[in-house]
């Protein structure tokens, strides 16, 4: 009987939502394919949630925490036949998870989302260079046997760096989703969908005042934010 492909999937987040589009929603499809997946991100939804925004203690926890799961994953993916990093390995880029992946991955998958990913989550600055390596996801991309990107642009601008890249859309399984009435009615205006994650919501209040002038010239224009949470927001 021919043995099924096993991936380790390594997200950046746990369950956000470009985790799901780019990577959940796989995971039935390729599992009648004959491939197993799992899915593993550095750090609990619970701990996230409670240290993601907190004070710098509870963000130095978190980035213990995520080296401490991450080291012990890029240790477990010795035993899958592909490695495949979403967005990132950890917020802070670690030396020694670079080192991890480069001694215990076997074929790693690079997906960098529809994201522009030449520097990591968190700045790499003074002393931290001793801990930290603001290449880390460069040279991933570089020495990765695949690279996913969202869109051609992403994938032109990464094939400098490896020209084993190819073009994955984010898309929405539409059988997934439910479709419900819309309760403003036929005649309500347009609505404006910005999906995005707590580090990214306060773009949206740059963005306001344009928002503000627009709906002026569109009656009934409305905005649905969807994030893990509205803090930030003004």
């Amino acid at each position: 009987m021919k043995q099924p492909i096993r991936v380790l999937a390594l997200t950046l987040y746990p369950d956000q939502f470009s985790s799901r589009i780019r990577i959940g929603f796989f995971k039935e499809p390729l599992r009648d394919l004959g491939v197993e997946m799992e899915i593993s991100p550095p750090i609990s939804r619970e701990q996230f949630d409670r240290e993601y925004l907190g004070d710098r203690q509870e963000r130095f926890h978190y980035h213990l925490t995520e080296l401490r799961n991450r080291t012990k994953q890029l240790h477990l993916a010795q035993k899958y036949d592909i490695l495949w990093i979403q967005k990132g390995l950890a917020l802070f880029p670690w030396r020694t998870l670079g080192l991890c992946k480069t001694l215990f991955a076997n074929r790693v998958v690079v997906d960098i989302d529809d994201d522009v990913v030449d520097s990591p989550p968190v700045d790499v600055r003074g002393w931290r260079r001793i801990l930290g390596t603001s290449m880390q996801m460069t040279q991933a991309i570089g020495s990765a046997d695949w690279v996913l990107a969202g869109s051609k642009e992403l994938a032109d601008s990464l094939a400098k760096l490896n020209p084993r890249v190819e073009v994955f859309p984010s898309t929405i399984p539409l059988l997934r989703v439910s479709r419900s009435n819309n309760p403003r009615g036929v005649e309500s205006g347009p609505t404006l969908i910005w999906i995005g994650t707590a580090s990214n919501r306060k773009y949206l209040n740059l963005i306001g005042p344009s928002l503000s002038r627009l709906s002026e010239k569109i009656p009934g224009l409305s905005l649905r934010v969807i994030s893990d949470g509205l803090a930030g927001i003004d």
